[in-house]
């Protein structure tokens, strides 16, 4: 059956013949079952088994063929941007619900079918993203103007539509767009070997050591190609085109300026004795609705699941309430990590389920997240601690989901974390607020960011040229200039593959936006750090944007600071010089 099941997702392609025109707005807009039947993941049909995953994938291209074909129409009736928000939604919807399928789901069979539907529909919108009518339809209007009249926002999304039609390779020749499909195909499946095929063992030892090699390269030469014929010199530079830093040579000059700056003072540290009090998961959950509640005036109330709505009786669902706006939308958390997986140290996992977006009835589409936190399971009767590195995960995936919550755009095409990473990573609920009642998390700061800088350097390294040599080579050679000496980094960094997969250039953003944060805190929350009024400022000026605004204008309109390496720099090491007298003050205690 999964051989029929693998040849016909193989036949899908981009087609808008003879298709009729048909409404989506509500596909999918009901989350509550009112009989008896399983419902699906997430309230969303079709989702507890291989066959129905295929039927909602044949729906979704029948669904995107009506819609391309209504952009396509000479005699269309709506304003584009809808049309192409309308085809957007319903292509990641499908996608993103599959791709969660594909990497958590416990039954191996289910998770087998979606990564095939999921490897298909990753081309699937790598073709529209490259369709050549769809781009000169939707080019001709920001050119000419619509049928309609139209808003900023409206010519603001179309034109960050052809900038990344342009971007993925609309404008070239027949021969390079398919060979865009192959590499794409290629950096596809080799991102999710190493997303899921290669971890390190308890014993010190990767799996499937001899097939790393061969998949980092693949990756990595594949990126490096797919840059080269959409006209960048390489994947690096590619990666950081929209982003609030901008540019290669400001990223490099800030990891520079970090590193010259930081290392000795990182090596120092790190002989500080590491010895951290562990925290309670309901004293965590408590004390994060209480930022919440007190910064944005929103609360998260536990919710009944229906049947099969989830893959674990212990996963909880959360309404996200506003005081002023009701219902903002879902947020699924499964707290702990599945007991028959055997990938030691997961970590924390942000998984977009459905983004918001306003319907053409007028009502809103709130957005669904789910968060995997893979904490550590206990007995029932024992309660769950967390290491300080733990709460700090857990704060972090759960700024993932607040962002979603709390922002509010017309179109899903640039709701919530669907902005570029430096943004994306700036933590929800200020990071020097979640220090200030977790202070022990400053010990060690300049040997914790020294490994960021490495790790950063060494994304960059990768994916500023062809991959000629052993990627451990790169590794080492990194490390002499921007690692600490005897640190554990060097032996263990390609545990941080998944992250070099999933990031692609940008594992930068983590200090980044560590640095835009800072401003925020000093400018906004230093004073007064749960003063409701700095919150609603913070979402309704920032967060609630999404993508809806140029990340650097983003940045210098809220926080009054010019995007500079050296200003981020400065930011960063100001706060570790601030940090110095309490590791002085932890180093005399002797712990």
């Amino acid at each position: 059956m999964l051989k029929i099941f693998k040849e016909s997702v193989n036949t899908w392609s981009v087609s808008s013949k003879t298709i009729t025109k048909k409404t989506i707005d509500n596909y999918g807009k009901k989350l509550v079952h009112t009989n008896n039947e399983k419902a699906g993941l997430f309230g969303i049909s079709n989702t507890n088994s291989g066959r129905k995953l295929q039927h909602l994938n044949e729906q979704m291209i029948i669904d995107a063929n009506c819609l391309l074909a209504e952009a396509t129409d000479n005699n269309r009736t709506r304003k584009m941007v809808q049309i192409i928000d309308d085809l957007s939604d319903t292509v990641t919807r499908t996608s993103d619900v599959v791709k969660f399928i594909s990497t958590t789901h416990h039954d191996e069979y289910i998770k087998t079918a979606a990564q095939i539907i999921y490897q298909n529909l990753f081309i699937f919108l790598i073709r529209l993203n490259i369709d050549q009518r769809l781009y000169n339809a939707v080019e001709k209007i920001t050119e000419a103007g619509d049928i309609q009249s139209t808003t900023n926002i409206d010519d603001y999304v179309l034109q960050l539509y052809v900038n990344n039609c342009k971007k993925s390779g609309a404008l070239l020749s027949d021969e390079s767009k398919e060979t865009i499909i192959k590499l794409q195909n290629i950096i596809s499946e080799n991102s999710m070997a190493m997303m899921n095929g290669f971890y390190i063992l308890p014993n010190g030892k990767r799996k499937n050591e001899r097939k790393f090699e061969v998949v980092v390269q693949k990756l990595l030469n594949s990126r490096h190609k797919l840059a080269e014929i959409c006209g960048f010199s390489n994947y690096a530079n590619m990666a950081v085109e929209g982003s609030a830093l901008g540019s290669l040579d400001v990223v490099h000059n800030f990891i520079n300026i970090l590193n010259d700056n930081l290392k000795d003072t990182a090596t120092k540290q790190q002989k500080v004795a590491r010895k951290y009090p562990y925290f309670s998961l309901d004293n965590c959950w408590e004390g994060l609705n209480i930022l919440v509640e007190s910064l944005f005036g929103i609360k998260l109330v536990p919710v009944t699941i229906a049947r099969g709505e989830t893959l674990s009786p212990t996963v909880k669902k959360y309404e996200v309430i506003c005081q002023n706006e009701g219902l903002l939308g879902y947020i699924y958390c499964d707290f702990f990590a599945n007991i028959n997986d055997v990938k030691p140290n997961q970590g924390c996992c942000y998984h977009t389920i459905r983004k918001g977006r306003l319907l053409s009835d007028g009502t809103y589409q709130n957005p669904i997240v789910a968060v995997s936190l893979n904490l550590p399971r206990r007995d029932e009767n024992d309660p769950c601690l967390l290491s300080y590195e733990l709460v700090d995960s857990l704060f972090h995936t759960m700024g993932y989901a607040l962002h979603a919550m709390l922002s509010k755009t017309q179109y899903q095409y640039i709701h919530g974390t669907k902005c570029s990473r430096d943004i994306s990573e700036i933590p929800t609920i200020p990071d020097n607020l979640l220090n200030k009642y977790c202070a022990i998390r400053n010990i060690v700061p300049a040997a914790s960011l020294q490994e960021h800088i490495f790790f950063s350097m060494l994304d960059q390294n990768y994916h500023s040229k062809i991959l000629d040599e052993s990627s451990y080579d790169v590794v080492k050679k990194v490390h002499e200039n921007y690692g600490i000496k005897n640190d554990q980094s060097l032996k263990y960094c390609q545990m941080h593959s998944p992250e070099i997969a999933e990031y692609g250039a940008t594992s930068y953003s983590y200090l980044s936006s560590k640095a835009i944060a800072s401003w925020i805190w000093q400018m906004y929350f230093q004073d007064d750090p749960l003063n409701r009024t700095a919150g609603d400022k913070y979402r309704y000026e920032f967060l609630a944007h999404g993508n809806g605004k140029i990340s650097s204008k983003l940045v210098t309109d809220f926080v009054k600071q010019d995007i500079t390496a050296e200003n981020l720099a400065k930011t960063l090491i100001d706060d570790i010089k601030n940090n110095e007298d309490q590791i002085q003050y932890i180093e005399a205690l002797k712990i």
